[in-house]
């Protein structure tokens, strides 16, 4: 591999060993290595670990709540067709990286404020939907919350991805009773 790696090379392989081996593998000697080149490439695009670790978090969220809301949202379709797609994203998502940060979370207020902005942007999300469905902004609420949570404990607890019919079932069980697909 080139000695001279773009910043998003580092990005991705830092997000790759946060996934397998939690917040203890980002060290930059190993990231290196998993690139095949020298410490020297990473400080071509870092000032130290602190500015990568937030580069680190600000490419997460960007990869995996704000690019998947605007996959979601230029899906188009119905609020239903755009609340199916969303749920397949979540169920069918490698949850490693998913359970690094929010373990990473509780041992780091830095981490914790990413996690926390994170939480409230796919929260505020799934609540719009609701709402577009036809529930009230208080029950559209409840609904977002009691979801995620689901998906974050699908995600603690590395049960294997749910089938299309599973989804099938959470999909009709936050649909209103008046809601037409």
């Amino acid at each position: 591999m080139s000695e001279r790696l773009d910043r998003e090379s580092w990005l991705d392989a830092g997000l790759a060993c946060l996934a397998d081996a939690g917040p203890a593998g980002i060290k930059i000697p190993a990231i290196a290595k998993r690139l095949g080149v020298t410490k020297g490439s990473f400080y071509w695009h870092f000032r130290d670990l602190e500015e990568y670790e937030d580069a680190l978090l600000a490419a997460w969220e960007q990869q995996y709540t704000k690019d998947v809301v605007s996959r979601v949202e230029e899906s188009g379709g119905s609020p239903t067709q755009r609340l199916h797609h969303l749920l397949d994203v979540a169920f069918q998502t490698d949850t490693r990286l998913a359970r690094a940060i929010r373990h990473w979370s509780a041992n780091d207020a830095r981490v914790r404020r990413a996690q926390n902005r994170v939480d409230r942007q796919r929260l505020d999300y799934v609540a719009a939907l609701l709402r577009d469905l036809g529930w009230n902004a208080k029950e559209a609420t409840a609904l977002a919350r009691w979801t995620y949570w689901a998906v974050i404990g699908l995600h603690a607890t590395k049960t294997p991805r749910l089938e299309t019919g599973e989804a099938e079932v959470v999909l009709r069980t936050l649909l209103p009773p008046n809601a037409t697909k």
